[in-house]
Order: C-alpha cells, then sequence, then structure tokens
C-alpha cells in the first residue's frame, strides 16, 4: 500500500538506494536519493524542500546494469518528512518515453529476478 493508501498497480524495489538529482523549473539540481522505484513512480528523500505536489520536475539518475544516465519527467504526488529530519516524496513518472520505460522495468525485472535467487 502507498502513504496515499492506495493499492499499486506496478511492482516496486523497496529498499532501492541510488543517488539521484531533481531537476526543477528553473534548472537547479538538488542531491537526493531514491529509496524505491517502480515503472510508474519513486520515492525520493532529500535535504532541501521539495515542489509542492503537482509539481513537475524531471528525475536524474543512473539506472540499470550499464549504469545508464536517464532523465524522467515526473510529477510530484505527495510529500512529508522522514523520522530522520530530512524531506521525503514521492513523485510519478509523467510521459516518459519508451526507452526510459524499458529501462525503469528491466531494472525491476532485474532486482526481482535476483531477490528470486537469494530465496
Amino acid at each position: 500500500m502507498s502513504p496515499t493508501g492506495k493499492t499499486r498497480a506496478t511492482h516496486r524495489i523497496w529498499p532501492f538506494v541510488v543517488s539521484c538529482h531533481i531537476v526543477l523549473g528553473d534548472e537547479r539540481r538538488v542531491p537526493g536519493y531514491l529509496t524505491d522505484i517502480s515503472p510508474a513512480g519513486a520515492r525520493v528523500l532529500c535535504h532541501e524542500d521539495p515542489p509542492w505536489p503537482g509539481s513537475a520536475i524531471v528525475l536524474e539518475v543512473r539506472l540499470g546494469r550499464r549504469l545508464v544516465r536517464t532523465r524522467l519527467p515526473a510529477r510530484i504526488i505527495w510529500s512529508g518528512d522522514d523520522p530522520a529530519g530530512a524531506r521525503v516524496f514521492g513523485l510519478a513518472f509523467a510521459e516518459i518515453g519508451s526507452d526510459e520505460r524499458a529501462i525503469l522495468e528491466a531494472v525491476v525485472a532485474d532486482f526481482q529476478r535476483r531477490a528470486a535467487e537469494l530465496a
């Protein structure tokens, strides 16, 4: 279940920690960390106030086995504080292309395959 109380429609990798940048409308880049990810969205932790819910951003992150730098257009869905005092927010990927969706789906599938091998 998501922080909004809704059941997720896509598989999500959690925990999943990788550094990223949030690119705001003025092209300012805010460092952060992805703490979970799915083909539909992600959760990001940062130490600056995130944009308001509904705001459009671009998430820059290196994903996949070859660590391809990927720019993912997204929209902020919710925001709050984590127990350690950092800011955390959820985002939904908006208008991503087929190449970006394929990268996200491959990351999730690879993670699930590796998890099954450990079980």
